[in-house]
Parts: structure tokens; sequence; C-alpha cells
């Protein structure tokens, strides 16, 4: 006894034989993101480097022919790399207002300040006077 009302629905295709194109649409997420939140090192250089790393997978995937998302993989590697390398930018010109002269003024006073608010406003405002 048949609980069917009809025939079966055709199916098209052979099973299985969709397109994998998760990596490099991860890739294109990550990478947009990480462009977005560049201003951080989670941001800039941990998500700009994952999405690089799914971009390359969803790349192999394109070359096998298990992908068809050529474009997204290749926009997501070009995004990764521009967080990674807005990110290391950032970072460097950071490390280098830190490292001059102003900036290790600003942090002597800083820590002279032990978190007094009117010292530390006055230490900014010299920071800024200085530069």
């Amino acid at each position: 006894m048949s609980t069917l009302d009809g025939p079966a629905p055709a199916t098209y295709g052979a099973p299985g034989a969709s397109m994998r194109n998760a990596p490099g649409t991860a890739a294109l997420v990550l990478g947009i993101i990480a462009v977005v939140v560049s201003w951080t090192v989670i941001g800039g250089i941990v998500l700009g480097i994952l999405a690089v790393v799914f971009g390359f997978v969803g790349r192999g995937r394109v070359k096998r022919g298990e992908a068809d998302n050529r474009r997204g993989t290749n926009a997501g590697i070009i995004t990764g790399i521009v967080a990674i390398i807005l990110a290391g930018g950032l970072i460097a010109l950071g490390v280098s207002v830190l490292n001059s002269p102003a900036g290790k003024n600003l942090q002597h006073c800083l820590k002279d300040a032990h978190g007094d608010k009117t010292a530390i406003s006055q230490c900014n405002a010299q920071y800024v006077s200085s530069r």
C-alpha cells in the first residue's frame, strides 16, 4: 500500500554534485569584516589571515571544479591582505608614536599621575601641545 499520490519528483544532477562554495564565501565575509575592524589587532590581522587561508582553500576548490565562486574567493583573499596591511601599518604607527620623545614623555607623565584624572588631563594637554 503506497501513500504517494503521484510519481516521485524528478531530481536534477547527480546527488552530492553541488558546488562547495563555503570557504570562498567565508573568505569574502571575513575579509570584509577584517577591513572594517582593521584598527584592531584581532580584527585586522587574525580575521585577515583567516580570510586569506579560506580564500586559498576556496581557490583550490575552484581550480578542481568543486566550486564556482572564483570572484568571491579572490575578493576574500584581497580584502584579507588589505586588512593585514592596514592593521600592520596602524600598529607600526602606534609603536612609532609611543616611542617618539613626546610619546615617552606622555608615558612617564601618565605613570606619575597614578590615575588622577586632573593629572591625566594635564598630561594629555601637554602631549598635544608638544607635537
